[in-house]
């Protein structure tokens, strides 16, 4: 490949790659139910790494402190509401 190639595949590689940072996507992480909600709350608290995230669950089955759930993360956002997909 020519120096002049390498040059373009490069910026290429450069834009596409910001292009990617900057696209909207939906994260799944993994953790533990460290406490259920009582009386009126909605959210369970789970623990994922060293975070703690608050999240909604409308499922059918019972989720208990200790259970690993799958969180699901709209646009890798942790600033928006976060919902519980189900039992890992």
């Amino acid at each position: 490949m020519s120096k002049i190639e390498q040059e373009i595949f490069k910026s290429i590689q450069t834009i596409a790659k910001r292009i990617v940072d900057k696209a909207g996507y939906d994260k799944t992480i993994r953790g533990t139910v460290i406490a259920t909600p009582i009386n009126q709350e909605i959210f369970y608290t789970i623990k994922h790494e060293n975070a703690l995230y608050h999240a909604r669950y409308s499922g059918q089955e019972e989720i208990k402190i200790g259970d690993v759930v799958c969180v699901l993360i709209p646009n890798n956002d942790t600033t928006t509401t976060k919902y519980i997909l189900g039992k890992a």
